[in-house]
């Protein structure tokens, strides 16, 4: 409740009203509420999936008549990891927007969580998410491992905020350092500002210890190490959204291997830091 209003730019008993509306002009609840929880009943889900699929088909036919235009301003909304935005998508953007000089990038960081939400495009890593309306695209896979500067010599550990401790690069820190961490920030940056200020050791994909001079792989034995899957999905009615095609384009381009590996160092190559796979 509290995100849709913040979504929505008004208060929860707004929100909390609309609902009921919607609710008594159907005829039937659209969401229950237990405890403190609120859960979207059957016919809820059901009222959400048509409305998600009317919203997606507008957006497409006003990007394709935007595009024909070739005078109108597009935004595609991309939700993805933060720390997938820092090293994959940021320093490739100028490459996406120097092709289509009337389109704008919202990047929004999702670190857990499924569905587009009020996003166009997901981008998610690990075993392929739940597709449902969302046509799910395989573009590589991103190795993690643990790392510490060069200075560092203390066996502690930095980590993301404790909502992200379920996932496995959180897990393989607890496995490798042995302890919990003694550092933990909010942002991928931040973690790396910790490790390097604490000389504490973390949990990093591949393609930040290549780009971060002075970062080596933690201790002198070899580690349990992480590969993940890298996804992006959009809903499937978006499919002929010449737009969102030429965005899906610029991802293959730049989450792939060919296009990534000439800016690694030469180890990270050697590590197979992104495989690309169909």
């Amino acid at each position: 409740m509290t995100a849709a209003a913040a979504a929505l730019k008004t208060n929860i008993a707004t929100v909390s009203r609309r609902i009921e509306r919607a609710g008594e002009t159907l005829g039937t609840p659209l969401f229950h509420r237990e405890g403190g929880a609120w859960s979207v009943s059957t016919a809820g889900r059901a009222f959400i999936s048509v409305a998600e699929e009317f919203e997606s088909n507008l957006r497409r036919e006003e990007n394709n008549i935007d595009k024909a235009a070739g005078d109108q301003v597009t935004t595609i909304r991309i939700a993805a990891p933060p720390v997938i935005i820092s090293l994959l998508l940021l320093p490739a953007l100028d490459r996406l927007l120097a092709r289509d000089p009337l389109l704008n990038i919202v990047l929004m960081n999702r670190g857990q969580g499924s569905g587009l939400g009020e996003a166009d495009l997901v981008v998610q890593t690990g075993d392929r998410p739940y597709a449902g309306r969302l046509r799910m695209h395989h573009v590589g896979s991103v190795g993690f491992g643990a790392y510490r500067f060069a200075s560092g010599t203390s066996p502690d550990w930095v980590a993301l905020a404790p909502e992200f401790d379920r996932s496995l690069p959180s897990k393989l820190g607890y496995q490798i350092f042995g302890r919990p961490p003694r550092v933990r920030v909010d942002h991928f940056d931040h973690k790396l500002a910790a490790m390097k200020a604490c000389g504490f050791g973390g949990i990093l994909p591949d393609i930040a210890a290549s780009a971060q001079p002075g970062l080596e792989p933690f201790g002198n034995q070899p580690r349990p190490r992480l590969s993940l899957d890298l996804w992006y999905g959009y809903h499937i009615s978006r499919v002929e959204d010449a737009v969102l095609q030429d965005v899906t384009s610029w991802l293959n381009e730049t989450m792939g291997s060919e296009s990534r590996q000439p800016h690694l160092m030469p180890a990270a190559r050697q590590l197979g830091t992104i495989e690309t796979r169909g």
